[in-house]
């Protein structure tokens, strides 16, 4: 609980107090690649998220901070648990061999005429499979 009590020095000091901050914390999104939903770690790592917030609210409010500091929490991505393989897609099933190169979460195509067959033959078949997703195409 060191970083709060570090992070309500900086917004209560005398000389220089901060008025924005942003505070990384790698949990759950750590525990969750590395161990799934059900080992009973994220559980473990919940309830220490929830004792860590806790104990930031009461230190906001020990502070008078509570009125005048927003907590705004968000995420670079959600988690979701596969069930199954017939809720896995494979994409080399649905996209031609070459012409573009695969990033961990794009498809970079060469040519805007390929992004286009690329985006049609992954929306056709998502659907097909009935995946509640949306595929994006860049402009």
């Amino acid at each position: 609980m060191v970083d709060v009590d570090d992070l309500v020095k900086l917004f209560t000091d005398e000389k220089e107090p901060i008025n924005f901050l942003a505070w990384y914390i790698a949990e759950p999104d750590h525990t969750l690649h590395k161990n799934g939903f059900y080992n009973g770690e994220l559980r473990k790592i919940i309830h220490q998220l929830d004792e860590l917030f806790g104990y930031l609210v009461a230190r906001l409010q020990d502070s008078g901070l509570e009125n005048l500091v927003n907590v705004i929490l968000t995420a670079d991505h959600g988690h979701a648990e596969i069930q199954g393989a017939k809720n896995v897609m494979c994409l080399r099933e649905y996209i031609v061999d070459e012409g573009y190169q695969l990033g961990d979460h794009m498809i970079y195509p060469e040519s805007e005429e390929l992004a286009r067959e690329l985006h049609h033959n992954l929306s056709t078949a998502a659907k097909a499979m009935g995946f509640k997703v949306n595929i994006f195409l860049k402009e």
